[in-house]
């Protein structure tokens, strides 16, 4: 499950108030179901106040966190932050296109990998082999043997 949770939605899109996913509430929806992966858009809460998403969104089994858009509203040491507190193997790339392509966010997440000291298993794993992970069940990869 993907859950887009841009928290002024309301304002900006005309989202009911109701269905905006605040930090705490996707903290809350993976806990109840812990069967179920969530992947929390804009490292889980595009334009929340930091200390909401540092402090109401811990790290969890059950969930990820896309880069998408996320290093443009953070500071550089606020999403360092979220990357070591989440850690490589919770975190995937993603670019929020057509807002920003993946051309310029590449660079962008690369050097903030680098600056959470991400080692390049880490990296690998943010950039690509987390998707994987997601989108095809053990055996099912088509590189699998």
């Amino acid at each position: 499950m993907t859950d887009d949770t841009f928290v002024h939605a309301d304002w900006v899109f005309g989202t009911d108030p109701r269905f905006i996913t605040r930090p705490g509430v996707l903290r809350d929806l993976a806990a109840r179901f812990p069967s179920i992966t969530f992947v929390g858009a804009h490292m889980g809460g595009l334009a929340a106040d930091f200390d909401e998403l540092a402090r109401d969104l811990p790290p969890a089994e059950n969930l990820y966190l896309d880069t998408s858009n996320a290093a443009h509203i953070l500071s550089a040491d606020q999403f360092v932050q979220l990357l070591r507190r989440h850690g490589a193997r919770r975190i995937i790339f993603g670019t929020d296109w057509p807002w920003f392509a993946h051309g310029e966010e590449i660079p962008k997440i690369l050097d903030l990998l680098e600056r959470a000291g991400f080692d390049n298993t880490a990296v690998r794993a943010v950039m690509r082999t987390n998707a994987e992970r997601l989108l095809f069940p053990p055996g099912q990869f088509p590189n699998d043997e």
